[in-house]
């Protein structure tokens, strides 16, 4: 299987509990998957109108 898309999302996976992220380390990541061809998606989901007790 070949990996062609990596998406995450912000708050808890991407972010740290101080909404940061170890930017070295992730511009080193990013090169990487550049090299090998793999997008890389950052999603954000915020509910709103109560649409989160709907799911």
């Amino acid at each position: 299987m070949t990996i062609k898309l990596i998406a995450t999302d912000m708050d808890g996976t991407f972010l740290n509990d101080h909404g940061d992220y170890d930017q070295e380390r992730f511009a080193n990541d990013y090169a990487a998957l550049q090299r090998r061809g793999i997008q890389f998606v950052i999603g954000q989901w915020s509910p709103s109108g109560g649409t989160s007790h709907d799911l």
